[in-house]
């Protein structure tokens, strides 16, 4: 539920940031899966 909240503040804070957070770890984990 922490996380939740806290996601919905980032997101109301920083709506352009989790699409670069999920880019970015999207980047790192598709070489470690190749």
């Amino acid at each position: 539920m922490v996380l939740m909240a806290v996601s919905w503040h980032w997101r109301l804070l920083y709506p352009n940031v989790p699409g670069a957070l999920l880019r970015l770890d999207a980047e790192r984990l598709l070489p470690q899966q190749a």
